[in-house]
């Protein structure tokens, strides 16, 4: 599998621009590649640093490791399709990141280059969650992040950045529910897709001080909870294994991409909706919730998604809508 950095505008579709960037994490020393229309040799190791962020992101060449045939087969992603089907104008593709969201926001730092701009790990070392959690990325599984103008995502306040969790999550499960036929498909609000009762899917929303936004996705597709730390083999689901074979993560991803797409295109034109959506998805109808936010706990049952997308919580003190928080 190569890590790639493709844009757009670069010189066709199919183009990767030759920079390489010196090695991280030890390896090999820079150079150029050149790539005449087909794969790298996946044999190579091909590295980079983050003292290329002067270059723009489709000149960026990024590490790359390698695969044994079948495991390139089933999780091999196929970045230039990505590129032609979907609204993304640029992909960086990564071997190894700390994390698809701390990426994303170094990009916004140091570049204003075109959005969306798509950043992938086939593995990430600190993967983030809400609050202190940590995204465990199994060998197989897809985290991704987007980077998004706040137009892209259809916000006119920073009080209604609850719509954008909620509009990917009902993108991950409207790619999800046809692969998985009579399977109860839902979500818990404000950022996890959950499949008869297992954790699929989670999502972390970040908004940056000029309203540009990250909006990091991690599925489990082709990993599998028996490769998981301990503490999640019994909450985790994974796509392989409620459905018994390989998924080709590059359909998955156009798929998803599509959904997203739309979902926050009507987050714009019907923010209603997209409550309205996610209430009618929301597995936590009637269960005791707690929230937290910064020193406040609040505890109540809870009413389901109100339309601009806030939680609704039955509590002494009366109904309560959560914009944000941390629910534990």
């Amino acid at each position: 599998m190569r890590g790639d950095t493709v844009a757009k505008d670069a010189i066709g579709v199919n183009a990767v621009l030759p920079t390489v960037c010196h090695a991280e994490e030890g390896g090999s020393g820079g150079g150029t590649e050149s790539r005449a229309g087909g794969l790298f040799s996946l044999a190579e190791r091909i590295g980079w640093d983050e003292n290329c962020s002067n270059l723009p992101y489709s000149t960026q060449v990024f590490d790359s490791t390698y695969l044994a045939p079948t495991d390139v087969d089933r999780d091999h992603l196929d970045i230039d399709r990505v590129l032609r089907e979907t609204f993304v104008v640029d992909v960086q593709h990564h071997a190894t990141l700390d994390s698809t969201n701390d990426r994303a926001r170094r990009c916004a730092a140091e570049t204003s280059g075109e959005l969306p701009l798509l950043v992938i790990a086939d593995r990430q070392t600190a993967g983030r969650g809400r609050g202190t959690n940590r995204w465990w990325t199994g060998r197989g599984s897809l985290a991704m992040t987007l980077l998004l103008t706040r137009d892209q995502v259809g916000v006119r306040q920073v009080g209604q950045s609850p719509l954008v969790a909620l509009a990917t999550a009902l993108a991950v499960a409207d790619t999800l529910a046809p692969l998985l036929p009579g399977r109860r498909v839902g979500i818990r609000w404000p950022n996890d897709v959950f499949a008869d009762g297992g954790k699929l899917a989670g999502i972390l929303v970040e908004v940056l001080p000029d309203g540009r936004h990250i909006v990091g996705i991690g599925v489990n597709t082709n990993n599998s909870p028996a490769d998981a730390p301990p503490e999640l083999r019994t909450t985790a689901a994974t796509l392989y294994d409620l459905t018994g074979r390989h998924h080709d993560r590059t359909t998955f991803l156009v798929e998803l991409l599509s959904h997203l797409e739309d979902a926050l295109g009507q987050s714009t034109s019907e923010p209603d909706r997209i409550g309205a959506r996610a209430n009618r998805l929301c597995l936590q109808h009637g269960e005791t919730l707690t929230v937290e936010q910064g020193r406040r706990t609040i505890r109540g049952r809870c009413a389901g998604i109100a339309p601009d997308g806030a939680l609704l919580l039955e509590t002494d003190d009366g109904r309560q809508s959560f914009y944000s928080g941390v629910l534990l």
